[in-house]
């Protein structure tokens, strides 16, 4: 089971996450949706469930004006021309776990869909207020942060009691945050007490035990990496115009 709308709404109190919702009819489209909160002041947004070649699953969020070439945006994620299409409406219940016209920022919180990347279109930056779908499509939530931030607040775990906080940009600091959390779990691991207990084991041991420790705190380091990665590439592709010969 997913998240329901109502246990991500609470989710995003819970996280003093500042917003407003409005209950409607069901929307299938922007433009339908722009009928009922239009003018409550905020951007809408178009969001795209897409699949590669290799069945990799992204979900493409954009301002609603954005024209979204799938082409271009393919080639600037290498995937080739025609790498990406629109996924299956089944993986939307068995990966996002929303029915059709309901696809959001916010599904990427399932566990279902950790393997999911979200690629956002650079203009939210620029937007006081942006409008999306909280995983049901009969009400919409205005929130003045950034898609991707309260879809990590809210996804986020805390690991060994440590969260992901570096830059997602800067690769220098992500290295240094990794270097300096394996050498702590490993100082951590030997002492007088380790080494009689495990003797000429301690080695195998202990890297046991930090692969262990750090097995999700990496995945969590990387996937904010890999995010920005294609954010950055999606935003490229949206304004991307090729040369005329």
């Amino acid at each position: 089971m997913g998240y329901s709308k109502d246990q991500l709404l609470a989710r995003l109190k819970e996280l003093q996450i500042d917003f407003s919702q409005y209950e409607h009819p069901v929307v299938l489209t922007v433009e339908a949706q722009a009928k009922y909160v239009g003018n409550v002041g905020g951007a809408l947004s178009k969001n795209l469930f897409l699949k590669d070649k290799k069945h990799r699953y992204y979900v493409v969020s954009a301002l609603a004006d954005t024209k979204v070439d799938m082409k271009v945006l393919s080639q600037r994620l290498g995937l080739g021309k025609g790498g990406l299409r629109m996924a299956p409406e089944e993986a939307l219940g068995e990966i996002l776990k929303v029915p059709l016209g309901c696809v959001t920022p916010f599904a990427l919180v399932n566990e279902s869909a950790s393997h999911v990347s979200l690629l956002l279109d650079k203009g939210f930056k620029t937007q006081e207020r942006c409008i999306f779908h909280p995983l049901s499509n009969d009400m919409s939530i205005s929130k003045a942060d950034k898609p991707s931030s309260a879809v990590q607040n809210v996804k986020e775990k805390s690991v060994n009691g440590v969260r992901p906080s570096i830059p997602s940009t800067d690769a220098g600091k992500f290295v240094e945050e990794l270097l300096d959390r394996t050498s702590t779990l490993l100082l951590s691991e030997i002492s007088e007490d380790s080494i009689k207990r495990h003797g000429g084991q301690l080695g195998a041991e202990v890297a046991n035990n930090i692969r262990k420790c750090l097995r999700e705190d990496l995945k969590n380091l990387a996937t904010i990496v890999k995010n920005t990665a294609y954010t950055e590439g999606f935003y490229a592709g949206t304004h991307y115009q090729p040369k005329r010969l």
